[in-house]
């Protein structure tokens, strides 16, 4: 499974300057202690890379992904059972989409607080 590569620039080699990572860190009102943070209703996480004084150098973005209907056998299973799944797969598989497709479906078939 390769990782498709997307530039925000067209010039590929332009640096992100300190100013602008903390500008985006100031939006996002700050890390928990696993230097990531979420986005308000959105499936999207930041990652902060800190240097030793904990300041924040660089960031990473994950873009959270939905699919309907990825987790259908799933949901059969869950519904039909009391037992535990285990998912394995190498990292950028699905698994956490998955997952989040099955939680989706079995709210939306049971009332959940």
């Amino acid at each position: 499974m390769g990782i498709d590569c997307v530039f925000l620039s067209d010039d590929e080699n332009r640096l992100v300057t300190m100013e602008e990572i903390d500008c985006i860190v100031s939006k996002l009102g700050g890390f928990g202690t696993d230097n990531r943070a979420g986005l308000e209703q959105k499936l999207h996480r930041i990652s902060g890379m800190c240097n030793r004084k904990g300041e924040v150098i660089g960031l990473s973005m994950r873009v959270g992904r939905w699919f309907e209907g990825n987790a259908a056998m799933l949901v059969d299973l869950l519904l039909g059972s009391d037992k535990s799944i285990l998912i394995l797969g190498e990292p950028g598989s699905g698994k956490t989409t998955i997952v989040r497709e099955a939680v989706r479906v079995l709210a939306s078939r049971h009332k959940v607080c």
